[in-house]
């Protein structure tokens, strides 16, 4: 007979999807949006009903400092405010190897609500100084892993 395992992590109360056409889609116009198509896809997606909507730079906060972009960090948020609902939980995504944890605040300041933080799997002590920060700002934390593929599987479940 087998033995039942125990699952490893609890079962979340509900399952929401993360809407990230804006930011994602920037690589394909090489991070040169027009304003038409930001207001077309921003009042799609606050149609939608969606719960969470990444905008930005392709590469995240301050990508701007790797991939020219004809939008700033803070025009971003502008938009945001600009085009989604007052009540919209908004937020941008941060490469730990791209942003500073002082990037944060004045992002927060002009209204976002949520980051996602990211950091190579085997680097992701990279993120807990940005948790932290992200935390005492009182925005939503998500933690995005990547290159999940340079470890085996009881790597990736100690990490």
């Amino acid at each position: 007979m087998l033995k039942q395992r125990t699952p490893l992590l609890p079962k979340p109360p509900r399952h929401t999807i993360m809407d990230c056409t804006v930011r994602d889609g920037a690589y394909s116009v090489n991070f040169q949006f027009d304003m038409q198509t930001i207001e077309t896809i921003l009042a799609a997606v606050s149609s939608s009903g969606l719960e969470w909507i990444e905008v930005g730079h392709g590469l995240g906060i301050n990508g701007n400092t790797i991939a020219e972009s004809n939008i700033s960090d803070r025009e971003w948020c502008d938009l945001a405010a600009r085009f989604l609902p007052a009540d919209a939980s908004w937020g941008m995504f941060a490469q730990a190897a791209v942003a500073s944890v002082e990037d944060l605040a004045p992002l927060a300041d002009a209204g976002m609500k949520f980051t996602r933080i990211g950091a190579d799997m085997k680097a992701y002590e990279l993120v807990f100084d940005y948790v932290e920060r992200a935390k005492e700002l009182g925005l939503t934390v998500f933690v995005n892993l990547m290159k999940s593929h340079v470890c085996d599987t009881e790597e990736a479940v100690r990490i």
